[in-house]
């Protein structure tokens, strides 16, 4: 028996605990497990198949409050169960099952799943018939998905989505008596700030003296060779260039035109610019520099910053 101790959420306190409630049949049949798609019982159970095949739900049976898996010698499978808000969480469970396959090299079920190439976060405030939960906007709720999904209304929150539910097209949609639900497919695409980091974001600067001109440039695409292994990009570098304005009977001079990572050029909009600049900062102190899915998405924030400066 192999056990997994798992963090708890903070959660109401309740006879009954949230589940994510999710299954795999084959790579193009299935249910991707998210906050979206909630259960209510005593207890959460994870099971994996010998064929690949998984399922997780909620359960009536005690079970401990930590992850507990078993495997089953007889049936060729893992039973996971838990009594704890989440705590069937589909990012954990698979971490055990490697840890259980590193135990025995015999038994390795590649799980069934759709191509999940996107990185999401996942959090925000759920809610399954009076039971409240409020899973945090933290690196460890970092989900895998085809796109990225956010959900706003009475309960906003964000998670991932997989062709199995629907399509990967960018759009906001919403139906009579539904919240409003937008899709992206980019890393981090669906991050959605708190109210004090949406304030801080909004809360005006000081502006420029006329006499000073901001330049933003990035560098150029690296070159890709062919076998190299895979480097995290570096953030475009920010440079910052002071020119007085020109006198009388001096000629104008014109900045060199900017090339963007996208190679898109758009209106200057000083407020699109100071907005982008103020959400990297928020992104910095709510998730720091250390993940890579963070980095891609601040990477496109300079990409914005870029398509909007003069």
């Amino acid at each position: 028996m192999l056990v997994l101790l798992l963090p708890l959420l903070a959660a109401t306190v309740g006879a009954e605990v949230a589940c994510y409630h999710c299954y795999g049949n084959t790579t193009t049949h299935g249910q991707l497990c998210s906050i979206d798609k909630l259960c209510l019982g005593e207890s959460c159970f994870f099971k994996v198949e010998q064929n690949g095949e998984w399922s997780a739900g909620c359960g009536e049976n005690p079970a401990p409050s930590a992850l507990d898996c078993t495997k089953n010698d007889a049936e060729m499978s893992i039973n996971c169960q838990c009594t704890a808000e989440l705590c069937n969480q589909f990012k954990s469970v698979n971490e055990t099952l490697t840890t259980l396959a590193n135990y025995d090299t015999n038994f390795h079920v590649p799980l069934m799943l759709p191509d999940l190439a996107v990185s999401c976060i996942e959090c925000g405030n759920v809610t399954i018939a009076n039971h409240s939960l409020r899973v945090p906007c933290a690196e460890r709720h970092i989900c895998r998905g085809d796109y990225c999904v956010v959900k706003r209304g009475l309960d906003p929150h964000t998670y991932c989505g997989s062709l199995w539910e629907g399509t990967n097209e960018e759009r906001c949609s919403k139906q009579p008596g539904e919240a409003e639900q937008c899709v992206c497919k980019n890393d981090m695409c669906n991050v959605m700030l708190s109210p004090e980091a949406m304030q801080e974001m909004l809360r005006p600067t000081t502006t420029l003296a006329p006499t000073t001109t901001t330049y933003i440039t990035s560098l150029p695409e690296p070159t890709t060779v062919a076998g190299a292994p895979e480097v995290t990009d570096s953030p475009p570098s920010a440079i910052n260039v002071t020119q007085a304005l020109p006198t009388a009977g001096t000629p104008a001079t014109t900045p060199p035109k900017k090339k963007c990572k996208n190679t898109m050029k758009f209106s200057p909009n000083a407020q699109a610019v100071l907005m982008g600049q103020k959400l990297s900062q928020a992104i910095d102190g709510g998730f720091g520099s250390g993940s890579e899915g963070v980095q891609q998405f601040k990477d496109g924030i300079d990409t914005h910053i870029c398509n909007y400066s003069e």
